[in-house]
């Protein structure tokens, strides 16, 4: 006989039946605003007290929007239509699907994978309420809850409570506040002993004292109980001990210790060890939050395409409700493309460090130092005066085989500054790195500026260092090529023109001036002058290998009034 339903309650429509809870009915109804199903679960409560107290928690639980937990909306009181009396109400969201609880009774033995999708998600739920300072406190698979499209939903947070250290709650309790009996709006198989809630079987060893003291460490307690009777199709232990006898069993056992197989899988070792540090006797002993066991977690369900473990979830609710589903085995991701990039990408690198090493002489000095001996040059040259000079100096290497001289690969070197500089005024010392050299007869060439230098060498065991100083007092004859131009039109005009440079003996005409009086490494000073033109005036420095210096200057004509002053 189909039961009579309410026409409405409150604003919701289309009420249908449902089940009978532990506190009164539970029925499917209709938001008529929202357009979606909602779950309406009638309350009975004993004590006025216990109503303010379940007022207290849904105003808590109606913080709690994520994905992953039972939205619930709101607490109502409706007077009934039929007998006048005044009822309380709680609504939820609706989720089409099963209990975890229900999916294990139909198709028993869970595949691994299909259990920690399942576990991962419930962690997601459990996770935000714990980072709000929630603790559930009835963690079980009754209560956890998977919609025909696969979401995950943490459900009946109905004696959950604030997440407080147990040393306050102990304060409490010694000032006579301790915890009283709580009714539950679910009701269910919770077991409820004085200050004490929860369902036994996956209640953690402190709740069992008193609730009011529990942490989220007894939610991750209750987790790895959950996770056990997943992947092993039973529960860790019976209940069929007392209070005192199953705590003390606990203890004894320390933790809960899961076999190496299942009967049909190998459990692998990194998730029976977080499953034994999620059940640990002693709460601080456990995972502090959930943030490693997801990590844990995630990293097992990388291997698997996420997809296609939800698709054969939805298979099972959908297509199977009623009877067992026998899952299809889900293979490993494709990891070759991933492997082959990640070996391309090492040896790359490899090569990269192994060329760098090579390069830079590590190897050579190192691995190779019995076959090649260092060979190192230090030349002096004049200081280079002029700012940001770049005067080409570089060595090259050739085999010595008195015939075609082939160069050494590799061996081309720059010269550079050097940073250990002796005290001579006026020189500069640079420097080459190592090259490494087989034992054998070389020749070796320096081209620095117009010089080149060559020379013999023989390579032993023994490092070579080379001192040159060839280049140290070094200066040249310099060549001077004046013109002077007129600016507007360009004509030549030196005939007309004075030049005249400063030397030790004073101004000097440029155009009569010994040649071989003008060296380089100096500062020059040059006057071309022309009646009815402005001065041109040139102060130069020529440094050591600048040996030919080409000077153009464009005369300005003098303005007339200019002139006139003058």
């Amino acid at each position: 006989m189909e039961r009579e339903c309410p026409s409405h309650i409150g604003k919701y429509t289309n009420i249908r039946y449902l089940a009978e809870g532990g506190m009164g009915a539970v029925y499917l109804a209709k938001d008529p605003v929202l357009k979606h199903d909602v779950v309406i679960k009638q309350l009975k409560f004993g004590r006025k007290e216990s109503k303010e107290r379940f007022k207290k928690e849904i105003s808590i639980m109606n913080k709690l929007t994520n994905d992953y937990i039972v939205r619930s909306f709101e607490f109502m009181e409706e007077v009934d239509e039929r007998t006048g009396r005044k009822k309380e109400y709680f609504v939820l969201e609706y989720v089409d699907g099963m209990s975890l609880e229900k999916l294990m009774e139909k198709d028993k033995l869970l595949p691994l994978n299909v259990s920690m999708l399942i576990f991962h998600d419930a962690c997601m739920g459990l996770h935000y309420a714990h980072n709000r300072d929630i603790v559930h406190r009835d963690i079980k698979p009754a209560n956890i809850l998977i919609s025909k499209r696969t979401p995950v939903k943490i459900a009946d947070f109905g004696i959950a409570g604030i997440d407080k250290e147990p040393e306050e709650e102990k304060k409490k309790e010694d000032n006579g506040k301790g915890g009283n009996k709580h009714d539950s709006i679910y009701g269910g198989n919770m077991t409820i002993f004085g200050s004490t809630m929860g369902t036994l079987s996956f209640m953690a060893p402190e709740q069992m004292v008193n609730a009011a003291l529990v942490t989220k460490r007894a939610d991750i307690y209750s987790m790895g109980i959950t996770l056990y009777q997943m992947i092993y199709a039973k529960k860790p232990y019976d209940n069929k001990r007392s209070l005192a006898e199953q705590k003390e069993m606990l203890k004894k056992m320390g933790c809960i210790k899961p076999p190496k197989t299942n009967g049909k899988e190998k459990i692998p070792f990194s998730i029976r060890c977080m499953i034994r540090k999620m059940t640990k006797f002693y709460a601080k002993k456990r995972y502090k939050n959930l943030t490693r066991v997801i990590e844990i977690t995630r990293k097992y369900l990388a291997q698997f395409e996420i997809s296609d473990i939800k698709k054969q979830l939805a298979m099972s609710m959908q297509r199977y409700p009623d009877r067992p589903y026998k899952y299809a085995e889900i293979p490993l991701k494709n990891r070759t493309p991933k492997i082959v990039a990640l070996v391309v990408l090492g040896v790359a690198l490899l090569a990269g460090l192994i060329t760098f090493a090579w390069k830079e002489g590590y190897i050579h000095k190192t691995i190779l130092r019995h076959w090649y001996t260092p060979v190192t040059i230090n030349l002096k040259m004049p200081e280079t005066k002029s700012v940001k000079a770049d005067l080409p100096a570089r060595v090259f290497f050739y085999y010595n085989d008195n015939d075609k001289l082939p160069d050494v690969p590799g061996s081309q070197r720059d010269f550079s500054v050097s940073k250990n500089q002796d005290k001579d005024k006026g020189s500069t010392i640079v420097s080459i790195k190592p090259v490494y050299l087989k034992h054998g007869d070389y020749r070796i060439k320096i081209a620095a500026g117009p010089s080149v230098w060559w020379t013999d060498v023989q390579v032993t065991h023994d490092e070579l260092k080379l001192d040159l100083d060839y280049l140290k007092g070094e200066r040249r004859n310099i060549k001077i090529h004046a013109t002077a131009l007129d600016d507007e039109t360009g004509k030549d005009i030196s005939d007309i023109c004075s030049c005249k440079i400063q030397t030790d003996k004073g101004l000097e005409d440029l155009w009569t001036i010994n040649p071989n009086s003008l060296k380089t490494g100096e500062v020059y000073k040059i006057y071309i002058k022309s009646n009815g033109y402005q001065d041109e005036y040139f102060s130069l420095l020529i440094d050591w290998y600048q040996d030919e210096l080409y000077i153009n200057a464009r005369m300005k004509k003098l303005d007339k009034t200019d002139g006139a002053e003058k």
